[in-house]
């Protein structure tokens, strides 16, 4: 992890979060993916909307007037979002997969740059 860990949200400097977390959901909705398998068009689909979801938050980031950009995705679809911001751009990324019955976190990958 990178950056200032120490670094909190505030009401003087907000934290304003992008969540693209989503789970079987938007494979379904938006992709018409059946039983959450994906074939190779539309795993690559998913992959492609995330990115330019991303994009998108950093073309915002220099307009906000105060506070830190943030960004909440999966790893499954989303671990080129996630390199990049572990590589230096955007002030938090977490990627977890909670499992309902016991809400175990099975991975948590984050950083941080202030």
């Amino acid at each position: 992890m990178a950056g200032n860990l120490t670094w909190q949200p505030r009401h003087g400097d907000p934290l304003f979060i992008v969540a693209m977390d989503h789970g079987d959901s938007f494979g379904k909705a938006l992709f018409d993916v059946r039983n959450d398998d994906p074939d190779d068009r539309q795993l690559a689909a998913m992959k492609s909307a995330k990115q330019l979801i991303f994009e998108g938050l950093l073309e915002a980031v220099p307009m906000l007037p105060s506070g830190r950009a943030g960004v909440l995705v999966d790893e499954r679809y989303g671990q080129g979002v996630i390199d990049q911001v572990v590589a230096g751009g955007t002030s938090v990324v977490l990627a977890a997969r909670w499992r309902p019955a016991g809400m175990t976190c099975s991975r948590w990958s984050g950083a941080i740059s202030g």
